[in-house]
């Protein structure tokens, strides 16, 4: 129940940052560690992998040391 409490949550976010954007206005950025945000979507994507009983496979990218700017909900 907390997962999919969670996953309700970050949909929620995704629609809200989605409309700000639609309606022209800014949404705030900030560096963050491309690793760190790969790891993430990694982790966040586990589950449905599992699910469709595929195996995602970790790659080392070289990018340890690399930023991006994101926002940080995504």
């Amino acid at each position: 129940l907390r997962r999919e409490a969670l996953r309700l949550q970050h949909l929620v976010e995704n629609v809200l940052l989605y409309a700000r954007l639609e309606q022209g206005r800014k949404i705030p950025l900030r560096a963050l560690s491309l690793e760190g945000l790969m790891r993430r979507c990694s982790a966040s994507a586990q589950v449905l992998v599992n699910h469709a009983g595929l195996e995602l496979l970790q790659v080392d990218s070289g990018v340890a040391d690399q930023e991006v700017l994101a926002n940080e909900s995504m």
